[in-house]
């Protein structure tokens, strides 16, 4: 547990080492990309920016006299739970599940992401929530509609958000090359997502009409070394059609044959990062192997954190 001295220092370095302008607008598209709310806390268990809220959370069906700037009760309880116990997840007394994360620097913890309300694994039986509604003396079936809105996450896509916010904030922090950094953390929790043992970020500079590699992983060394691609292949394919490609075991659909150059790879999807309605380029994720993770639901995933990427990419 931190002493009162060590808590003092924090607070402020975290507005230096945070870009917090930047961090706002990444914590309000990943809170829409999850589905549930975001808070980043100080040492002190204050709020540095305003929370990414996409839901109601419990403490406002019972009171909404709190400032906005402020956590909520079960926000505070849940950093409580952090400082105390070092207790990742948080269930609160309406049995609603709040996790925690602490950003680190130089091994000393400057801010914290909460996150929720969520429910783990299944929610309770109704009966259980009336009770609840009755001890709290909120509406029951006001209650039990909310209830129903509240994110379910299984263990796996519960450990994978919570990979993903530490890649995510970790880059943030003292990062010297902001944009090739923030796309490297990005595409790599995509690729580690969905299994794929290559892949890339490829932009579009249309001054030089050409694909340039941002990011990669298990590319050729002869790929790596031009630093970008021809314009005759399946990622411009993609970015003149703004349409997603998924390639596995089921085929590869409405995708002409010319453009599948590389026979080895047997799992493939080829997703478009667009913003204000342009394609500023492409994220490619390969497997040698056929991959069950390459389905419909992993693209959607790929395509809500193209968004991210899209936020990142800046065109000299």
């Amino acid at each position: 547990m931190f002493s009162e001295s060590d808590r003092n220092l924090p607070e402020i370095s975290t507005k230096t080492l945070l870009d917090l302008n930047q961090w706002q607008k990444i914590q309000n598209l990943f809170a829409e990309i999850i589905g549930t709310n975001l808070w980043l806390l100080d040492p002190k268990g204050n709020c540095l920016i305003h929370p990414s809220k996409v839901n109601t959370c419990c403490c406002d069906l019972i009171s909404t006299s709190y400032a906005s700037l402020q956590p909520t009760e079960c926000v505070s309880k849940a950093y409580e739970n952090w400082v105390k116990k070092k207790g990742t997840v948080y269930k609160c007394s309406h049995l609603l599940n709040f996790f925690v994360l602490a950003l680190e620097s130089e091994d000393q913890e400057i801010a914290y992401i909460v996150s929720g309300p969520i429910i783990l694994g299944k929610r309770e039986p109704d009966a259980v929530y009336r009770k609840i509604a009755h001890q709290n003396q909120i509406e029951v079936k006001e209650f039990l509609d909310w209830i129903r809105e509240i994110k379910i996450l299984s263990q796996h896509s519960f450990n994978l958000i919570i990979n993903f916010l530490t890649e995510i904030s970790n880059s943030f922090i003292k990062s010297k090359t902001q944009m090739n950094h923030m796309l490297a953390t990005i595409f790599e929790a995509a690729r580690q997502a969905v299994g794929a043992d290559s892949g890339s970020v490829l932009i579009f500079h249309p001054e030089q009409n050409e694909l340039i590699i941002h990011s990669s992983y298990g590319l050729k060394s002869e790929i790596l070394k031009k630093e970008k691609l021809p314009n005759d292949g399946i990622a411009s394919w993609v970015i003149a059609r703004n349409e997603a490609v998924l390639i596995n075991e089921s085929g590869s659909r409405n995708i002409p044959q010319d453009q599948l150059k590389r026979p080895e790879i047997k799992s493939s999807m080829i997703v478009p990062i667009q913003k204000d309605n342009q394609v500023l380029g492409v994220i490619c994720l390969n497997s040698s192997l056929a991959n069950e993770r390459f389905n419909e639901n992993s693209v959607l995933m790929v395509r809500q954190l193209s968004r991210l990427v899209s936020n990142e990419v800046q065109l000299n």
